[in-house]
């Protein structure tokens, strides 16, 4: 009786994909043998092997002996010896599984009520943006002449919990957001200014604000195309001097 040859190669993993990182090819397959063991490590090991992110989305398993790093989402099967580095985990999981969870974008919907005018009420989605609240933050400053400093107030920022999804800001961001504003307003007017073909009347007048610094404002007034009345600031001046009408 002749004997069979014993297979004394090594288990084959089938290739479904490939992806090359320093010329190093990378197999990845769905199609390996059922036989797969949970690789046991202590605790201690656990720590200091899988320090990168990408073991969030793996799990080390055994496939007849191979180890391989399986995806959470798409059961995808990557080899991962030890010291393989994963990098082409990390790839994996941001540009080839589809199945991986979505980041959730910032402007997130809710659930509002819309006041009908027949004094009904429907629901209806609202969206927030983080940017358009921020103007609108900065906007209230202005127009209220708030300190910068409100945004630090330990009672403004409770009651900051009546949008929990608005990231507070700090002062020095306020300011930039503020005169982001002031630029945007003034290559707003300065267009309409270059496109204006009759005369511009101008005003001054002092102010003093809540601090009693004195300041002048240099208004212009004009007629647009649409014979619509448009008022402006031209320059706003600081005055090392308060006014009040009782002096003048």
């Amino acid at each position: 009786m002749e004997s069979q040859p014993e297979n004394t190669s090594q288990p084959s993993v089938r290739e479904s994909n490939t992806v090359t990182e320093s010329n190093t090819e990378i197999e990845m397959s769905k199609d390996i043998p059922d036989r797969v063991e949970i690789e046991e490590t202590s605790e201690d090991n656990s720590k200091r092997k899988r320090t990168s992110e990408a073991w969030n989305h793996f799990k080390r398993v055994k496939v007849e002996g191979i180890q391989v790093a399986e995806c959470n989402y798409c059961k995808t099967r990557l080899k991962a010896p030890a010291g393989y580095g994963t990098t082409h985990l990390r790839k994996h999981y941001e540009k080839v599984c589809k199945q991986r969870p979505r980041k959730t974008d910032i402007r997130q919907s809710f659930l509002k009520a819309n006041q009908k005018v027949s004094g009904e009420q429907e629901l209806g989605t609202h969206i927030f943006n983080q940017e358009e609240a921020r103007r609108e933050l900065a906007s209230m400053v202005i127009l209220h002449d708030y300190p910068l400093s409100v945004v630090d107030h330990i009672g403004f920022r409770r009651y900051s919990c009546l949008q929990p999804c608005f990231n507070m800001i700090s002062r020095n961001t306020l300011k930039g957001d503020i005169l982001k504003i002031y630029k945007d307003e003034r290559t707003k007017y300065y267009n309409l200014l270059g496109k204006i073909k009759c005369r511009i009347a101008i005003t001054t007048d002092m102010w003093t604000s809540s601090n009693n610094k004195g300041f002048m404002a240099v208004t212009g007034h004009f007629i647009d195309d649409n014979w619509t009345l448009q008022n402006c600031i031209l320059r706003f001046l600081y005055v090392p001097a308060t006014y009040s009408r009782s002096a003048s």
